[in-house]
């Protein structure tokens, strides 16, 4: 690819490559183009836990797309809830809300998340949130005090997961008027 480059974009992106390879901060290493990626539980779990940031970015991007996510994974998306970049806390979240299954901790992490965490965080942890955990009656409580004192984008995905529910609590009308009211 190098070759058939302008002499002074071909300088360029060698000073970028030389870059990468010393910070060892990239996502792509230098063969990439000669293999087959390789997308296996062990492979992604490694990603997943490696020590650069655009590496963690990549699996999770890759994770978020994939059909199906390996349950042996949740752990390690889990853990990067409490990441220091919020970008990838948001999609350790979102991930998490396509995984098949999630364990209680996991959940009740989620749960905290949706309650105090910052806007876009608390949007993904709230998408992720679902029933089928014996605080189910806690998580709509927080869901309805959420959708009461919400931003609309927030409100819109409080809604989206009060639905995947089939009971809700009486005063969530109030928080849903009270919401629909910030909208309008």
């Amino acid at each position: 690819i190098v070759s058939v480059l302008r002499p002074d974009a071909r300088e360029g992106l060698q000073k970028g490559l030389r870059f990468l390879t010393r910070t060892a901060d990239c996502s792509l290493e230098q063969d990439f183009m000669d293999r087959l990626p390789d997308d296996s539980a062990h492979s992604c779990l490694s990603q997943l836990r490696n020590r650069s940031d655009s590496v963690r970015l990549a699996a999770l991007m890759n994770l978020s797309a994939a059909v199906a996510i390996d349950a042996g994974l949740v752990e390690a998306i889990a853990e990067l809830l409490q990441h220091r970049e919020p970008e990838i806390q948001q999609l350790a979240a979102l991930t998490l809300g396509r995984c098949p299954t999630v364990s209680r901790a996991v959940h009740d992490e989620l749960g905290i998340l949706a309650e105090h965490g910052p806007a876009a965080l608390r949007r993904a942890a709230i998408s992720a949130l679902r029933p089928g955990f014996e605080n189910d009656g806690d998580v709509l409580e927080v869901l309805t005090d959420v959708l009461r004192r919400c931003d609309p984008a927030t409100a819109a995905v409080c809604v989206r997961t009060l639905l995947k529910y089939h009971t809700h609590p009486e005063h969530l009308i109030d928080s849903l008027l009270k919401a629909l009211g910030k909208m309008v």
